[in-house]
């Protein structure tokens, strides 16, 4: 994804300072520096229709529902500077001068774009903190899964105990399961979120993510010592079933997480705002 490079910090300032002046120029100044306010109306229906992509191409999908395992932490921090970037908030300082400092008669069209674009405007920079504060969320938690690692200590079995090992990660399912069932209702109503009840879900299972990863290790050396066909099918089987207690594991990690965070009212937020920008571009004429 292309990041458009930012502007300087001097740049930022001196610009800001020039959009401030903006009150003190007179209505013909104002439109002859900046065009026409249908011009820059349609400038900023671009700027919306572009930062759209953000939630459709990276988030919508995953981080709606609630999954974000699909989701690259590279690919959540090159959203980031989309969003925080002195471009932008140059662009919105811009914008919310320029309506607000419109002096002089304005035809009945122009009244009905100026009233159009503060609302849109408004919508737009609501829309933009809601996506960092959840980009921001989970580029947290993908670094909290991305922190653990395999120790040096870490104890292996001969692959004899291959059958108690497949029974233990069954057993590992269903409870996991269980937590899960019972964590999901927390994130509507936060406040069903015990704090001792986070703590224990957090500590319990970022060391279940450690023993995931010691799993899929002990997988992958079992491996290199299947006796037969069999074995080595028995062995596929097994991986499937420990890949899958490790997402569980960490889907455990996300609800907690998000719940304590309230990050399902700011979901819902997000999915209203980018309804509301879409349906606005939709119905413009």
């Amino acid at each position: 994804m292309y990041v458009p490079e930012d502007i300087t910090e001097q740049e930022f300032e001196r610009l800001k300072t020039f959009f401030s002046r903006i009150k003190y120029l007179s209505q013909e100044e104002i439109l002859l520096e900046f065009g026409s306010l249908s011009m820059t109306f349609s400038q900023l229906e671009q700027d919306i229709e572009t930062t759209l992509r953000i939630p459709r191409e990276y988030l919508m999908q995953k981080v709606l529902s609630r999954d974000i395992s699909d989701v690259s932490l590279e690919n959540l921090e090159t959203v980031l500077p989309l969003l925080t970037s002195r471009k932008r908030q140059l662009s919105n300082t811009l914008y919310e001068n320029f309506f607000n400092n419109l002096k002089g008669e304005l035809t009945k069209q122009d009244r009905k774009l100026l009233k159009e674009a503060k609302e849109r405007l408004k919508l737009f920079v609501g829309f933009q903190t809601t996506i960092k504060e959840v980009v921001e969320l989970h580029i947290e938690i993908k670094k909290l899964f991305a922190s653990v690692k395999l120790t040096q200590n870490s104890e292996f079995q001969d692959i004899s105990s291959l059958p108690i090992f497949d029974e233990l990660i069954d057993k590992g399912l269903r409870v996991v399961t269980e937590e899960v069932k019972s964590l999901t209702p927390t994130l509507k109503q936060p406040h069903l979120l015990k704090n001792s009840t986070y703590t224990r879900v957090m500590d319990g299972y970022m060391s279940e993510l450690e023993q995931d990863i010691v799993r899929l290790e002990q997988i992958e050396r079992w491996k290199k010592v299947a006796q037969n066909k069999e074995q080595s099918e028995y062995l596929i089987k097994v991986e499937k079933k420990v890949v899958q207690l490790q997402r569980m594991h960490r889907g455990t990690l996300f609800i907690a997480y998000s719940s304590k965070q309230n990050v399902n009212e700011k979901l819902l937020a997000l999915l209203d705002q980018t309804y509301a920008l879409e349906g606005m571009i939709d119905s413009f004429q």
